[in-house]
């Protein structure tokens, strides 16, 4: 019961943080988004086919890098990376929340795995799927995020280039989908890299005023050209993209 209590108390003063800084619209947003995923999940539960327990410690490796399953040692490198790449840094200040981070990634539920340097065993980052629901709209939605300091380097072309065909050899998965936000050129360039094709624009994802262009430019009206709408229709939208493997693309025994 204190222990409980503890964890309430803990919330409230979350809350009360999160009121006074003047964010609490975009923390409902995200509590919503959070329970649509839950409720698609808890209703589809049954038609769940995917055999997580094929997924081993080590999924693949290159001569660069190895995508292992979390370990407890990686807890405080993967709270910097969601933090460094998050519009809500403040409520990593709260242990509620980043326990709460900590044990989604970690669950039995989920496939996700550590980015790991071969050379001198550096963590990197993470890469994994958000939501295992194939029947759900954006099901099958991959995640990955670096530590700063190794963005820009070509290991999320890596980590990616290993995971989506292993992935999809053992789930079965053949569609997989990526939310990037507009102004995020560099995601862009990684998904149409992988071979991702613009699907739509999508009010899934919470977007702050901060994340909008000042101005329409050129790039805007070519990103806009490539998912066949306006460009003042991208503002307050994210980016869908999707990717397709057929068996023959899916990494072979």
């Amino acid at each position: 019961m204190d222990n409980n209590n503890e964890q309430i108390n803990e919330l409230i003063s979350m809350l009360k943080e999160v009121k006074k800084s003047g964010h609490l619209n975009e923390l409902k947003a995200q509590i919503q988004t959070a329970l649509t995923y839950l409720e698609h999940d808890e209703q589809n539960t049954a038609n769940d086919t995917i055999d997580l327990s094929v997924f081993e410690n080590i999924l693949a490796e290159d001569d660069t890098i190895i995508l292992r399953k979390p370990q407890e040692i990686d807890r405080e490198l993967f709270l910097t990376a969601e933090k460094e790449n998050s519009h809500m840094r403040y409520m990593y200040e709260h242990e509620i929340f980043c326990k709460t981070m900590w044990e989604q990634h970690i669950s039995d539920d989920s496939i996700s795995y550590s980015i790991i340097r071969k050379d001198d065993n550096q963590y990197l980052g993470f890469c994994g799927i958000n939501n295992l629901n194939a029947s759900f709209d954006t099901a099958n939605e991959i995640s990955i995020e670096l530590l700063s300091q190794y963005c820009h380097k070509g290991y999320g072309y890596r980590a990616l280039s290993l995971f989506l065909p292993k992935t999809a050899k053992l789930s079965g998965i053949k569609t997989f989908s990526s939310m990037v936000e507009i102004n995020n050129t560099a995601s862009q360039a990684l998904m149409e890299k992988l071979g991702f094709k613009p699907y739509r624009i999508t009010k899934s994802r919470l977007c702050l005023e901060d994340d909008y262009p000042q101005e329409i430019d050129s790039r805007l009206i070519e990103l806009a050209e490539k998912f066949h709408t306006e460009p003042n229709k991208l503002f307050g939208n994210v980016l869908e993209y999707r990717l397709s493997i057929s068996n023959s693309q899916a990494e072979k025994p």
